[in-house]
């Protein structure tokens, strides 16, 4: 895919303003960070307004989400002398140090008052966190994740809502490896997921996909596994809370429900691997979230190939006990 580079010269000052306002207000700013941070206060604006701050396109990367264009302007700057460099101890290694950026007077008359609201809510949550934690966040974020390798993000793939900007932290992903590791779901502290009554999250289904890939719950997952459809999972996972039976007066039972949210992910193919395994293993967290006891019987692909909803509602009825 064509990726365009060009920026015209609003376009240009507003990054400007936003790479000199981190500059004066983070105290501890790698240049590595900077993009970075910007990544960061895009995702945080479109989950709360529904727009973009800024067009700049990145790529989806080894290391996480990366602008080439802002680095460029970086450049630019250091040229001109708006912002400057400074060398300092390295948070992992203290004999090499690394490049801090900073600025004396941050630049914002290009900034709207919604992207500045956006920058103090990003610059208090971020501003001061090293990078390992930095890093951790934004490579599990739902647009990078579901973005092929070297591929632009497109944040506007998904419907803005205020959970986008959320990740599960390491206890909550390890959990859910745990789950999908035991037969039954109650390795560990896997049992704890009974007290929690909400519906399966796109967050959970992910990280569902990336331990089914072979990932762990911390570090950087593969490129080789990136991609999906988040659009369609969420539209999947909204069935979850319908409870409306298809008889006038009825109402569809947790089993039921999961089985048809197994059924319309599996069809879907949202991922680009595991999706029968997914699509399984989805329903088993909602039922073990709504109470159910789990039979410790392994879960099976074959369960959902050229079964239609009522075999799956029936595989799922054979594993679980009711709440």
């Amino acid at each position: 895919m064509q990726v365009s580079y060009a920026l015209d010269r609003k376009e240009k000052d507003r990054l400007k303003d936003l790479i000199t306002f981190f500059g004066f207000r983070v105290p501890h700013l790698q240049m590595v960070k900077v993009d970075k941070m910007i990544y960061i206060a895009q995702l945080y604006h479109y989950a709360d307004y529904g727009e973009l701050m800024t067009s700049v396109p990145f790529l989806s990367l080894s290391r996480g989400p990366h602008s080439p264009v802002i680095r460029s302007l970086m450049e630019e700057l250091i040229e001109s002398e708006t912002i400057y460099i400074e060398q300092n101890r390295s948070e992992i290694e203290a004999a090499n140090p690394c490049l801090l950026i900073k600025c004396d007077i941050p630049g914002t008359g290009h900034l709207p008052g919604r992207c500045l609201n956006t920058l103090e809510g990003v610059l208090e949550e971020w501003g001061e966190e090293k990078f390992g934690k930095v890093l951790d966040y934004f490579t599990r974020t739902i647009p990078f994740l579901s973005t092929p390798y070297k591929e632009p993000i497109d944040f506007k793939k998904i419907a803005p809502f205020s959970g986008l900007k959320e990740v599960l932290a390491l206890p909550q992903r390890t959990l859910i490896h745990r789950f999908v590791h035991s037969p039954g779901g109650d390795a560990g502290d896997a049992s704890t997921l009974d007290h929690d009554p909400s519906p399966v999250t796109i967050h959970e289904v992910v990280e569902i996909y990336l331990c089914l890939c072979g990932a762990t719950p911390q570090g950087i997952p593969s490129p080789a596994c990136r991609g999906f459809d988040g659009k369609k999972v969420v539209e999947i996972l909204e069935t979850l809370g319908d409870t409306n039976g298809s008889g006038p007066g009825q109402r569809e039972t947790d089993v039921s429900r999961a089985a048809r949210c197994a059924e319309l992910l599996a069809r879907s193919r949202c991922f680009r691997h595991e999706n029968e395994q997914v699509a399984l293993q989805v329903g088993r967290l909602f039922l073990k979230k709504r109470g159910y006891s789990l039979e410790q019987r392994p879960v099976e692909t074959n369960s959902l190939k050229g079964n239609g909803y009522e075999e799956i509602r029936a595989w799922f009825e054979g594993i679980s006990a009711g709440n």
